[in-house]
């Protein structure tokens, strides 16, 4: 799972499912290269995944950062980490 990630050291040859949670105005971690580096990586047959949050910035599920929190946002991503990880790791 990959929350703000910085996708330049990302390595695209990989099995593991990858869940990708960015912010599509992130300042700090832009996720261009995320998005670019997901879509080849699925184009592969890869387990990989996406979610764009495209009106926030970077720190939108910490609350203290309240310039950037949107609880919205913070509960979609907190479901979809809870289904993502009862999808594989119950599998194995």
């Amino acid at each position: 799972m990959l929350v703000y990630p910085r996708c330049e050291f990302l390595s695209l040859d990989t099995r593991i499912p990858l869940l990708f949670l960015l912010a599509g105005e992130d300042a700090i971690a832009p996720p261009g290269g995320c998005i670019r580096d997901a879509a080849k990586m699925r184009n592969e047959q890869k387990p990989v995944f996406l979610k764009l949050y495209p009106a926030l910035g970077h720190g939108f599920d910490n609350e203290p950062w309240v310039q950037a929190y949107d609880a919205s946002a913070t509960a979609d991503a907190r479901v979809r980490v809870r289904d993502f990880l009862r999808q594989y790791l119950d599998a194995q």
